[in-house]
């Protein structure tokens, strides 16, 4: 995963057990509902997009969930594609999402291309991972996740917006998030820029913390207004010499 200098994947280890607490923790007063509601709700939006940019049905795609912790997202990607794997480069947190997620494969390391050789995948997913990775390493990070790709994928990431009030409240109070340095969806498409994407989508969601009535009543008017939780970015690669390196 190419974490910040001084956060390891065992800088993960100690709160894998934890995860789902320490969130609820951060969130406070505004986890009006279950943990999973957010990851159903995130799983909803990647499918969408998968199959707008692709123009095909979910259930005939394949998907890879890169840094994927624990599996919370993971389980839930598993309920749309076709087939559904992941790779963790913490132990702990890759132990708990194995034993979370029985059917899903979960490669233990943070190199996909050695993990996965030359399996290539219809979308590789980054969800809240680049703002653990240092900046300068990110592009390392994203260029792997591009290399699993297949001949026309997509790479789907999600972070934190960092102009969100509340966002940066929850992750000031958030212990696994003490390394974070939260990214603008601005700054994502410059370092995507050089890899020449066929296109580059991006949206925000989360503008309320129910994330079912968000879904339902704002995210579908709103995704073009920078004041969400998160935002998502959907970017389609269809050249090959980045698979071939």
């Amino acid at each position: 995963m190419h974490l910040k200098k001084g956060a390891t994947s065992h800088h993960f280890d100690e709160w894998a057990s934890s995860y789902d607490s320490e969130l609820k923790n951060a969130l406070g007063p505004f986890a009006a509902q279950e943990l999973s509601q957010y990851s159903a709700r995130k799983a909803r939006l990647i499918r969408y997009s998968v199959e707008k940019l692709l123009g095909k049905p979910s259930s005939d795609l394949s998907c890879c969930e890169g840094g994927c912790g624990v599996g919370n997202l993971t389980s839930q990607l598993s309920k749309y594609f076709k087939i559904t794997k992941g790779w963790e480069p913490s132990p702990a947190s890759h132990e708990i999402a194995n034993s979370k997620t029985p059917r899903i494969e979960v490669m233990l390391g943070d190199n996909p291309v050695q993990l996965f050789k030359k399996e290539r995948f219809d979308c590789v997913v980054a969800s809240c991972v680049l703002h653990h990775i240092a900046p300068t390493e990110r592009a390392r990070f994203l260029l792997s996740a591009i290399k699993i790709l297949k001949e026309n994928g997509v790479l789907v990431v999600v972070e934190h917006n960092p102009y969100n009030p509340f966002t940066r409240w929850a992750v000031a109070r958030c212990g696994f998030d003490r390394d974070a340095e939260l990214l603008t969806l601005a700054s994502l498409r410059r370092s995507l820029a050089s890899f020449r994407p066929k296109n580059f989508s991006g949206l925000y969601f989360g503008f309320m913390p129910n994330a079912m009535l968000s879904e339902k009543i704002l995210d579908p008017w709103l995704g073009w207004l920078p004041i969400g939780a998160q935002w998502m970015a959907s970017v389609l690669f269809s050249k090959s010499k980045y698979q071939k390196k």
